[in-house]
């Protein structure tokens, strides 16, 4: 029998990204993509908005015959609206019906189980190779121009305070809509970023907002690129990645932003930092495809 799935406030093209993917190969390929009223399992994503605040799906808002599955890339907590199942960034959570899977995940290549997934990302250029992650940078990104590049849709805090205290420390180039109110959209911008960082030693790749876990794909696209990550994230990234492999920028607060990146930029430092890979060993898909396959059971 083939599922019956829904998608509601997902973001344009979540249809072809990995959870959708991995529901499609979790049931050989037999998914139908219906309306809300008529579904077997709905994915409700975080972008249901009401004066600019998350507005939460009320239960009597539902098809009462559907498991709904809540799934996140935004830092939104698993429980913004009431759901069956949940996929967030969240750490510390101890809880059947909840698969910490993290956004970044979604910018990687993958070959496994039967499951090829090879993203396009418009923005970056391409999908990420894992095997680029669990290598040490070395020396390249130390032969580029001592320089940093950051990307970026707005200049909301932080972003323009590090960009002004990492400036006092080198030149820092700035592309996106923040910088060029030209570009339209995401992927109206002409460029991959990809090919712009080649020429930086640095990227400048700050999350747009701190919680224990939420980590998306700003330091894995700058490390795949070649560049040394500075970013401004939750201490546990060391959850996810190495710490020694990138700069995190957040602990500079304390004795200030422009004093921190200049000691972490020393060259001693950076030598140490480019021999240490961000990934000590691969990610599996089989924690997504296990709870998948559990989803999907609770919908039949």
């Amino acid at each position: 029998m083939r599922l019956k799935l829904a998608l509601r406030d997902v973001y344009s093209g979540y249809v072809d990204s990995l959870v959708p993917t991995v529901i499609r190969a979790v049931c050989g390929g037999s998914v139908d993509i219906v309306p809300e009223d008529r579904a077997e399992l709905v994915i409700v994503g975080p972008f249901r908005k009401k004066r600019g605040f998350f507005e939460k799906l009320k239960k009597s808002d539902r098809n009462r015959n559907a498991t709904y599955l809540f799934h996140t890339g935004e830092n939104v907590r698993r429980h913004a609206v009431p759901a069956d199942f949940s996929i967030s960034f969240d750490l510390g959570v101890d809880d059947d019906t909840h698969l910490r899977w993290p956004l970044w995940t979604d910018s990687l290549v993958w070959r496994e189980r039967g499951i090829v997934y090879e993203p396009e990302n418009g923005r970056f250029g391409g999908g990420i190779e894992i095997e680029r992650l669990l290598e040490p940078l070395g020396p390249r990104p130390l032969e580029r121009e001592f320089r940093a590049a950051i990307f970026s849709w707005h200049l909301n805090e932080p972003r323009g305070s590090l960009i002004e205290a990492l400036s006092s420390v080198m030149e820092v180039d700035g592309f996106g809509r923040a910088f060029d109110k030209s570009i339209a959209s995401h992927d109206s911008s002409g460029f991959y970023k990809y090919d712009v960082l080649q020429r930086y030693m640095f990227n400048l790749c700050p999350e747009n907002s701190l919680y224990p876990g939420y980590y998306t794909e700003k330091i894995v696209e700058a490390y795949a690129a070649g560049c040394i990550p500075i970013g401004w994230a939750d201490p546990n990234l060391d959850a996810d990645f190495n710490a020694g492999a990138l700069i995190n920028s957040l602990p500079f607060a304390k004795a200030g932003y422009a004093k921190g990146m200049a000691e972490a930029v020393a060259p001693e430092k950076l030598r140490r930092l480019v021999e240490v890979p961000l990934l000590d060993q691969a990610p599996s898909l089989e924690p997504l495809v296990r709870f998948i396959g559990k989803v999907v059971r609770a919908s039949r």
